[in-house]
């Protein structure tokens, strides 16, 4: 049972150390994600807004800003939308253009059509109505005459035999062929009844398709005044030098680092020291991990970034404080030097910063140790071999007192170990005898000395 316990308490261990090291993986992963985006957010931004520094604006003759900037290539590509859209537009009323044209000439032949059939059919009206005079005249040729009245008939011969003309036959009676006439003619009359509608809606379908050409050619009018409006503000632009600027931006913009290119250069160079640290310590901590030996708790793997990134902000001002040459010199021609550091000797220092943060804090104690020390003990030490260095050279106090400008009573004390020497007494000394001071001063105090013997 013991045995069992054993086996399963060491799974346990097993499975924690496996779940833990998965941790410290992720955690890993997460801050390198973290601090490449910022360092090549801030590197790139902060290279974009010294180079900036260098483009004048034509019109103010004053040097472009970031946000200056992006308001412009906001606007660039704005109207580099617009002129897209108005091209679109233009080729779309070319294009309706065209087919309101081939509307119209189908219109037009459809009318010349009608016009010829109705001049056919004027030509076939024309002739039936001859058709059906001469037809009504025969009818009434054919009918007979009224026979006069009481008194007034004509005398009858009665040696003259009366003949009746038979009836004409059914297929030529005037009346069979009147109402043949007249079906025909109706038949007319509703050919031209339908070509008038025609001919009524092909004149409507013209005017209408003429009227949509005016329309499309007014708004092809205005479509190309605005393009040429649009074309104007880009030329206002097309500055190479500038549109260089903007294509970059853009690509910043893209990758989410306009943001960090719109800050101040002072508050860029913070995060890019930060971020710098950070880098560093994860990178220490990666070596650490996958390297065989003492192995390291969670905790350590936590705030170890944390570690470098405030070790990296204190060696910063350290080093800004001792005043060294961390500037890169600004534009001459601005009329300004730049304040900007220089971004890739932040980096180096804040990663290195990051890495060997344990060295870090110990240069950071040992300058501050330095630093509060208090009084003339400050370097400064004692004269054990100056009296016989000078009698040697046969060199006088009153000598060392004109030279140091000092009175020469302080020289006897100097001489009598009774005092420490100063150290920029020291090197004036050093010079004066020219010797090293290591054979004129020693650290180590005369009471100190005394006691050891």
């Amino acid at each position: 049972m013991e045995k069992f316990w054993n086996v399963m308490l060491s799974l346990f261990k097993k499975g924690f150390a496996s779940l833990q090291f998965i941790t410290i993986i992720v955690w890993l992963l997460l801050w390198y994600v973290i601090t490449t985006w910022l360092v090549l957010g801030t590197l790139s931004s902060h290279q974009f807004q010294q180079r900036l520094t260098n483009v004048v604006d034509k019109q103010t003759k004053k040097n472009y800003s970031v946000p200056a900037l992006l308001r412009l290539a906001n606007q660039y590509e704005k109207n580099q939308i617009k002129i897209k859209e108005i091209k679109t537009r233009i080729y779309e009323v070319l294009k309706k253009l065209e087919q309101s044209d081939r509307k119209v000439t189908v219109y037009k032949a459809e009318r010349t059509t009608y016009v010829a059939n109705f001049t056919e059919l004027a030509k076939t009206l024309k002739l039936e109505f001859a058709d059906v005079k001469m037809q009504y005249a025969n009818l009434l040729s054919q009918i007979p005459a009224k026979e006069p009245k009481d008194g007034n008939a004509p005398p009858v011969n009665t040696n003259t035999p009366t003949t009746i003309p038979p009836p004409p036959s059914p297929i030529n009676s005037p009346d069979k062929v009147l109402q043949i006439l007249a079906d025909k003619h109706e038949e007319n009359l509703k050919n031209l009844d339908k070509l008038i509608t025609s001919l009524e809606t092909n004149q409507k379908n013209l005017a209408q398709s003429e009227k949509e050409i005016s329309e499309l050619l007014k708004g092809l009018l205005l479509a190309v005044e605005e393009l040429e409006v649009a074309e104007s503000e880009e030329a206002k632009m097309d500055n190479d030098e500038l549109r260089d600027f903007l294509v970059e931006l853009r690509y910043l913009t893209r990758l989410r680092f306009d943001i960090l290119a719109t800050m101040p250069a002072q508050l860029l160079t913070l995060i890019l020291t930060l971020s710098m640290g950070s880098l560093g310590s994860v990178i220490f901590l990666t070596r650490e991990l996958f390297r065989e030996g003492e192995k390291h708790s969670i905790n350590w793997y936590i705030f170890r970034p944390f570690l470098g990134m405030v070790t990296a902000i204190a060696i910063f001002v350290l080093a800004k404080s001792g005043q060294l040459v961390i500037s890169d010199g600004g534009n001459p021609e601005s009329g300004k030097m730049s304040e900007t550091l220089n971004p890739f000797f932040i980096s180096f220092l804040a990663i290195i910063s990051g890495v060997l943060s344990e060295q870090a804090y110990e240069k950071i104690h040992n300058t501050g140790k330095s630093f509060f020390q208090t009084g003339i003990g400050e370097n400064a030490r004692w004269a054990v071999h100056l009296r016989k260095i000078m009698e040697t050279q046969h060199k006088t106090p009153a000598e060392a007192a004109k030279y140091l400008s000092q009175s020469i009573e302080v020289i006897q004390d100097w001489m009598d170990e009774q005092a420490p020497v100063p150290e920029n007494a020291q090197k004036i000394i050093a010079a004066w005898l020219d010797k090293p001071g290591r054979e004129i001063f020693s650290d180590q105090s005369p009471v100190a000395t005394k006691k050891e013997s």
